[in-house]
């Protein structure tokens, strides 16, 4: 029977400005105080895959065998406050470069109209074959000022090994428009591993 385990939850992130290009939310707490730094975030706020042992092996045949796949549910949350009418877009990545281009997109969620205030949500569920070492699932969004429901979707199928360690996953953003008063948080981040 499945159960799940504890949800981990990304650090508290920096808001992100008039970004008009990928950008990644940030570390809150990664800033510093240092002036001469211009007390920018530094790091990704990530939450991680565990681990996936690959396979098993029977101690009275010696004889490995794949284990079951992993699953993993994970919710993202926050507020835009756009100038003065714009669209924002919320993509969840794999990886944790501070740089959105140097991760790989996942699940890019339809980019929504914010007249000045608004939210959004995305949430999802991810898959890990450990035979074939492929990351599956699917996911849907919310959002907008006047939310609009984003019908559930696949996740872009990725090819990565969870045997050699933790793999994290980041969450990028961008306005379609620019405007100064361009403002968005990411009020939550959390993954739960279910066996």
């Amino acid at each position: 029977m499945a159960n799940v385990n504890t949800t981990s939850a990304a650090k508290n992130a920096a808001p992100l400005g008039n970004v008009t290009a990928a950008s990644v939310f940030l570390t809150q707490d990664s800033v510093t105080a240092n002036a001469a730094s211009s007390s920018t975030p530094t790091k990704a706020a990530v939450v991680f895959l565990d681990e996936v042992q690959v396979d098993n092996v029977n101690l009275q045949s010696a004889t490995k065998w794949p284990l079951s796949a992993r699953i993993w549910s994970f919710r993202v949350w926050g507020r835009v406050s756009a100038g003065t009418s714009g669209t924002f877009g919320v993509t969840v990545q794999i990886g944790n470069s501070t740089t959105a281009g140097s991760n790989t997109n996942l699940f890019a969620a339809t980019a929504q109209t914010y007249n000045l205030l608004g939210d959004f949500v995305v949430q999802g569920t991810l898959v890990y074959d450990p035979t074939a070492k492929l990351l599956t699932g699917t996911a849907s969004s919310s959002g907008g000022s006047t939310q609009t429901l984003q019908a559930l979707a696949a996740i872009t199928s990725q090819t990565v090994d969870l045997s050699l360690g933790k793999q994290a996953l980041s969450v990028s953003g961008i306005f379609g428009t620019s405007n100064a008063s361009n403002v968005a948080w990411l009020d939550g981040f959390t993954l739960g591993a279910v066996d």
